[in-house]
């Protein structure tokens, strides 16, 4: 049974790490798209910052401080 939280925990952060993955390689798309129409010079004002690479970086933080409240009682 106490394994249970931290394998969901683990589970939740791969599934993260993909979605990531994903948006990351969209954007990468998205910006050789506009290069190929518009030029350098106009995709150089648009910057691909998509929400969950910003919680990528924050959620593992989350988890570890959040699993040892969880499995650290008083």
């Amino acid at each position: 049974m106490p394994l249970i939280l931290p394998m969901a925990f683990i589970s939740l952060f791969l599934l993260l790490q993909y979605v990531i993955a994903y948006f990351n390689t969209k954007a990468e798309a998205d910006r050789s798209l506009i290069c190929q129409y518009f030029g350098n010079t106009f995709s150089d004002f648009v910057y691909f910052n998509f929400l969950p690479y910003q919680f990528g970086l924050i959620l593992p933080v989350y988890g570890v401080l959040l699993m040892w409240i969880l499995l650290n009682p008083k």
